[in-house]
């Protein structure tokens, strides 16, 4: 049997919701989804999970955590934010661009930490409604 038939790939809309922030709403995928564990080993090399220390970057301890935040923000751009309505910059409408997600995240504290809490609301809520399922 193929087993493309065997098995449905993994939508990441399929279990993402609709979040508004200040009119603007954003496509977020729950946190640890099968599509953002994809881009994991697509993104990271085994030089990422050790760290920089080939590269002589222990000393610069700031230098590193900038670069490993960046690379999550990446990940999280790639995997978490799906879509978007109602943004505009400079007063135009913007095409979505996971991009442009990413220097948002980078630039915008608030905007990670909303990013960033709805994925994990939205898992917490699948994970409890699994549960839920199992207990009946």
């Amino acid at each position: 049997m193929d087993i493309s038939k065997g098995f449905k790939k993994y939508d990441p809309k399929s279990e993402a919701e609709w979040f508004e922030y200040n009119e603007m709403k954003f496509l977020i995928a729950p946190m640890g989804n099968a599509f953002q564990k994809k881009k994991i080993t697509e993104m990271f090399t085994l030089k990422d999970a050790i760290g920089l220390e080939e590269f002589g970057a222990l000393a610069f301890e700031d230098v590193k955590a900038n670069v490993a935040i960046g690379r999550v923000y990446e990940l999280y751009a790639k995997s978490l934010v799906l879509d978007w309505e109602n943004v505009e910059e400079k007063d135009k409408p913007l095409k979505f661009s996971h991009e442009k997600v990413h220097e948002w995240m980078m630039e915008y504290n608030e905007f990670a930490t909303f990013v960033t809490g709805k994925a994990q609301e939205l898992r917490k809520k699948l994970f409890d409604a699994k549960e839920e399922l199992v207990k009946n």
